[in-house]
């Protein structure tokens, strides 16, 4: 890096440390100038970056790796705790898509001319430094440059946020260093707390997740649920009292975060789309190296998945004019960057091969984008189930995808159930839908599972019980909720 440009990068250092306070405090405030509300994890994060700088515990964490799906929060949540440090000496935070694409530079030149700002070596700080850099993928050498900084000092705090492909950039040298936090779409609870500001019930999500997913039968889920029924309509009559029924707007838009402040719903859908269309065209030519033909053809792709059931890919590379290899790559592509994840039809590994899978949407608003912005809806029913399907789906892996002993497939058969999922030795038979659900597709799958625990069916229908066939309805308003 020659001189000029040198002067030019230090000019920019200190015009983000003038401005960094500026640009937090528009992520903390609305434009009333109240203070905006925070995810659920932020608290958490928050609590770490206290420990730190209070230097409680022997070794406290100071490297945390934010990453997920765009559009779930991750500047506003890095730009919120880079605003508790105000009193902090030396902070600062950096877009690094700004850095690489905008300055022409790496983000080793940056924080090597950070280092003649701050006037001391990373390896002899005399007072902590924080770095808050945001969309950090966009520089491939990240990962061993911030675990070189680290090594050199104890004075350096990092939080990083970057896409879902982040973590697959990582090396085992960063995950033994750096704690990865997924930040997932909102779930309803959380939806309803930024929106209306209505909390949930204290250790009520907690609750029923383990009632519905740690007991021993459906008639043991049952009677638990019957139990702590008066909480959970304590939180309904809350949000009745204040005019509130948004469970259509949350699985239409509300698992992302930006939506809560849309002037309306096309606003929200725009949104959406302009997420996937950076995905498509800034994210995916990051991960993989595709023509700008197929790159052309991946949102008619994802088009087709989101009016799909299952996804069969011989008719699927007819209808697109996508080879079969170019097909499977593109879908692989697709789950690293969170759009969508693939659920596999249950059964032995060599006979999956032969049965089509089908791929879920990580958030609804993605399938309700497609047939709420492109045409109308030929079936409001259906969709819904579908939406209402990508939630819960949502809610499983949130819960419970970074544990060992976790799957998630599906009965391929016609006429078979949503979900199988093993959670450890337990084996939970799902069924969701939007309206009123009988129970032949989860007895018809159950035919064929063995040792399973029970059954659950997700609908409109009430809390019910079939203690024969081992089968509990749980209400949708009751499994939000978790």
């Amino acid at each position: 890096m020659d001189s000029q440009k040198r002067q030019l990068v230090k000019d920019y250092i200190k015009k983000q440390m003038e401005r960094g306070d500026n640009r937090a405090s528009e992520y903390i405030l609305d434009a009333q100038g109240k203070r905006n509300p925070n995810r659920d994890c932020f608290l958490t994060l928050k609590k770490y970056l206290h420990d730190y700088t209070q230097k409680k515990g022997k070794d406290p964490l100071r490297f945390f790796v934010l990453y997920g799906l765009r559009g779930t929060g991750k500047t506003t949540l890095l730009s919120q705790l880079y605003g508790e440090i105000y009193h902090m000496k030396y902070r600062l935070l950096l877009s690094v898509d700004e850095v690489v694409k905008v300055m022409g530079v790496a983000l080793k030149d940056v924080l090597d001319v950070y280092e003649e700002v701050l006037g001391f070596p990373f390896g002899s700080l005399p007072q902590p430094v924080f770095l808050f850099l945001d969309e950090v993928h966009f520089d491939d050498e990240w990962a061993i440059l911030l675990k070189t900084i680290y090594d050199r000092t104890k004075n350096i705090f990092f939080i990083v946020t970057g896409s879902s492909a982040l973590a697959l950039q990582s090396t085992p040298d960063i995950a033994r260093r750096a704690l990865f936090e997924k930040i997932h779409p909102m779930q309803f609870t959380e939806y309803i707390k930024i929106r209306h500001g209505v909390h949930e019930k204290e250790g009520l999500s907690q609750k029923l997740r383990d009632i519905v997913f740690n007991s021993s039968s459906a008639t043991e889920v049952y009677d638990a649920l019957q139990d702590i029924e008066s909480e959970m309509r304590e939180y309904w009559s809350d949000l009745e009292k204040k005019d509130i029924n948004d469970i259509d707007t949350y699985l239409g838009y509300g698992t992302f975060p930006f939506t809560v402040v849309s002037p309306g719903e096309m606003s929200a859908y725009e949104q959406i789309s302009e997420i996937l269309d950076k995905v498509v065209n800034i994210d995916i030519p990051h991960i993989e190296e595709f023509s700008t033909d197929t790159i052309s053809k991946i949102p008619e792709l994802l088009y087709t998945l989101a009016a799909s059931d299952q996804c069969d890919t011989v008719n699927l590379s007819k209808s697109t004019g996508i080879s079969r290899p170019t097909l499977s790559s593109i879908l692989k592509t697709l789950e690293k960057t969170e759009i969508v994840w693939r659920v596999r039809p249950h059964g032995q590994p060599h006979k999956q091969v032969r049965k089509p899978s089908k791929y879920l949407f990580t958030s609804p608003a993605f399938r309700s984008m497609y047939f709420n912005l492109i045409e109308s809806v030929p079936n409001q029913g259906v969709l819904k189930g579908r939406m209402l399907e990508d939630a819960v789906g949502l809610s499983l892996r949130r819960l419970f995808s970074e544990r060992p002993g976790f799957s998630v497939t599906y009965d391929s058969s016609k006429g078979g159930a949503d979900f199988i999922v093993r959670r450890g030795e337990k084996i939970f038979i799902i069924e969701v839908g939007y309206g009123h659900k009988n129970m032949g597709q989860v007895i018809q799958t159950m035919g064929k599972i063995q040792q399973y625990s029970y059954g659950i069916i997700i609908s409109e229908n009430p809390l019910n019980i079939d203690h024969d066939n081992n089968i509990v309805w749980v209400p949708i308003r009751y499994f939000l909720l978790i």
